[in-house]
């Protein structure tokens, strides 16, 4: 059992998040049969929530590292949730969507260990690196992570309408097709961030243990 005077689990930014686990399962059940709902329970749970259990954590002073392992395990899960979703309406892009989510979780993991082996903060923590600094910016983060996020929600609603149209001169184009079309840039570059990030992840870790193995000989 654990004792202590405050009991973390219940700390309001880690409720956010079992709210969000919460939203997540809601989502799987209602994705072939109500798709706004499930689109806009994804956009609360990635973007407005995920935002608000980090001002949360600051405005209460509760900051943990617990919330913090919570809120990037929740990320990574209600992304692969719906990757795998998408993989079973386009099954012709399976191959896409597993790729992009094993990428994902691998970038995430990698950097995580880096940042923990190195002794810093969190994996937002200053580095060397400027691809690194920009992409863990408040800006890169928002750009990217939101960018892509709405790319495979215009898709998943995609499936069942190009919804409401817009008209361009003599053309109609769905507004789910604009959202799909804008955001498409995004999460490609997004794919080469993850790559580059994995790569220098990597390279820290190996620099570490080079560094222990020249201690020993």
């Amino acid at each position: 059992s654990i004792n202590m005077a405050e009991n973390i689990f219940l700390f309001v930014p880690n409720i956010i998040g079992y709210i969000r686990v919460g939203l997540a399962f809601l989502a799987c059940y209602l994705w072939l049969t109500h798709p706004l709902t499930v689109a806009l329970i994804f956009v609360i749970s990635q973007m407005v929530l995920d935002d608000l259990d980090g001002i949360a954590a600051r405005r209460f002073d509760q900051a943990t590292i617990f919330g913090g392992t919570l809120d990037i395990l929740i990320d990574r899960c209600s992304l692969m949730i719906f990757l795998m979703g998408l993989c079973s309406i386009y099954p012709e892009y399976m191959l896409v969507f597993q790729l992009a989510g094993y990428l994902d979780v691998s970038r995430m993991w990698m950097r995580m260990h880096s940042c923990t082996l190195q002794g810093q903060k969190g994996i937002k923590a200053s580095s060397s690196s400027p691809i690194l600094t920009f992409y863990y910016s408040e800006l890169g983060l928002h750009i990217f992570s939101y960018g892509s996020e709405l790319f495979y929600v215009a898709l998943y609603l995609l499936y069942f309408s190009i919804g409401p149209t817009v008209t361009f001169g003599s053309y109609e184009v769905g507004l789910w097709q604009i959202f799909a079309a804008v955001t498409f840039p995004i999460v490609c570059i997004k794919q080469l961030f993850n790559i580059v990030i994995l790569k220098i992840s990597c390279q820290d870790i190996a620099a570490i243990d080079l560094a222990k193995r020249e201690k020993h000989h």
